[in-house]
């Protein structure tokens, strides 16, 4: 057909939230036989962060439930966004797509061993179209190079990876589609970089509406969490592809409900709820409320926790962390899921005496400061900040001491904390004079369920 659309349906950055997704799954499904019915084509694509371990379902299943939920979008290829790429170990990480119906497409993510891309995805991909176009798509995800190294991975520079792409296969496409994990800003200077007419974008969360021309580039972003619902047309002009518009559908306004949504979607969560309740921990001897003003026993356990996997003998975090009880009895993964939602690891400081008197100010400022601001990314998934908790340092007005002794000013101490700490600007004193060092895999949730099973083993 001369006058042939095609149809480009795109999400991103669901990070697991399926309020929606029984009505975006089917609208979808609808729009794909709508308009091949009319004779044009339609290709789906998720951009990415389609996971978060927040959820139950996604993080009993390791993910895999998400990969079969995305399969009822009847999607043509995904890309991975940082929440599979860094919060799945790589064993989880390899069987993340095992029941995909869909391509994962991937072109700077290597093995660390083996040099070679992951077996479950392909660099590329050139898509046929019924009137004899060849639309190429690959994809980039965000290169956090340490996270990455540390799970077993190597993850490579987009523009560089790019760059070598395109001098040995750019010919062998018609019209380029770049599947971005990568943020808007990126997205931009690779439009001025390469010969790119279609950039879908995620990372950022950005919504752009109507998209965005940068340097002949078409940038589409469909926001976060499902809310919106990408549609881009491309036809034609002199008898070659190009972007005809954009836009995004609000999945709330403008795309009808389902049948029974509401129980499909509390469905979804009540099945991940019982699977994690279904792996019993520990069993404990008394109730471990949850209070983000305090320093109380849940916070004492945690502390003591993070400690011991790190072998340190202090200790810090943030009582926001705590979002629910560890009640009296056996503790579940549920619990623990619930209580520690964050897909937050343990970090281990090494800071001399001298910065450390001066890293015990700051905390007294902070916590002056930010026990009730509320807090947003970064891997926390809280509500308010909450209190500093110490383990080991203890700070008065005038006097500073570490496990009950003076702080000597050349002495080297090591404490744990989370690696949410990295991310923040007010710990400056802890992250421009300490060595840091990550601990992988193991989230906050496990090293406390693992401490909890040790200390308090299940009897019968």
């Amino acid at each position: 057909m001369a006058n042939e659309k095609i149809y480009i349906y795109h999400t991103n950055d669901i990070h697991s939230d399926l309020t929606y997704w029984p009505r975006l799954a089917n609208e979808l499904q609808e729009k794909r036989v709508m308009r091949e019915q009319s004779g044009d084509s339609v290709l789906a694509f998720d951009i990415g962060d389609a996971t978060d371990r927040v959820n139950p379902l996604t993080e009993a299943t390791d993910g895999q439930a998400i990969t079969k939920l995305l399969n009822e979008g009847q999607y043509d290829a995904v890309t991975i966004g940082n929440n599979e790429g860094i919060t799945n170990s790589k064993t989880e990480l390899n069987h993340l797509y095992d029941a995909a119906d869909f391509s994962v497409v991937l072109m700077n993510l290597f093995d660390l061993e083996t040099k070679k891309p992951p077996h479950w995805a392909k660099p590329y991909e050139i898509l046929e179209t019924d009137q004899g176009d060849r639309i190429g798509i690959f994809g980039l995800t965000a290169p956090l190079y340490e996270t990455y190294e540390q799970l077993g991975w190597k993850v490579t520079n987009p523009v560089k990876q790019t760059q070598e792409f395109f001098k040995k296969h750019q010919e062998k496409a018609d019209f380029w589609i770049l599947l971005s994990h990568l943020g808007l800003n990126e997205d931009r200077f690779l439009a001025k970089l390469f010969p790119l007419p279609l950039i879908i974008g995620a990372h950022t969360h950005h919504v752009l509406l109507e998209g965005e021309i940068v340097a002949g580039s078409m940038l589409a972003g469909a926001g976060q969490f499902g809310n919106w619902l990408g549609e881009i047309v491309l036809g034609r002009d002199r008898g070659r592809l190009k972007v005809e518009n954009a836009r995004l559908l609000n999945a709330a306004e403008d795309i009808p409900p389902v049948a029974n949504e509401r129980s499909i979607y509390e469905g979804y969560i009540e099945r991940g709820h019982e699977l994690l309740q279904a792996e019993k921990i520990a069993e404990i001897p008394y109730d471990l409320p949850y209070d983000w003003r305090e320093q109380n026993q849940l916070a004492d356990v945690t502390l003591a926790a993070i400690a011991d996997f790190a072998g340190t003998d202090g200790a810090l975090l943030n009582a926001g962390l705590f979002m629910g009880d560890l009640p009296k009895g056996v503790v579940t993964a549920d619990d623990l899921h619930q209580a520690l939602p964050h897909p937050i690891r343990v970090m281990r400081c090494k800071i001399q005496g001298h910065h450390l008197l001066e890293f015990a100010k700051e905390i007294q400022a902070i916590d002056e400061r930010m026990i009730d601001r509320p807090v947003r990314g970064f891997g926390f998934r809280g509500e308010v900040f909450g209190k500093i908790c110490l383990k080991g340092l203890h700070i008065q007005p005038n006097k500073v001491t570490w496990m009950g002794e003076a702080v000597q000013p050349e002495e080297i101490y090591e404490l744990a904390t989370i690696d949410y700490f990295s991310f923040l600007p007010f710990f400056d004193t802890l992250n421009q004079n300490s060595e840091e060092e990550i601990l992988y895999p193991n989230f906050l949730r496990n090293v406390v369920g693992d401490y909890l099973k040790k200390k308090y083993p299940i009897t019968d």
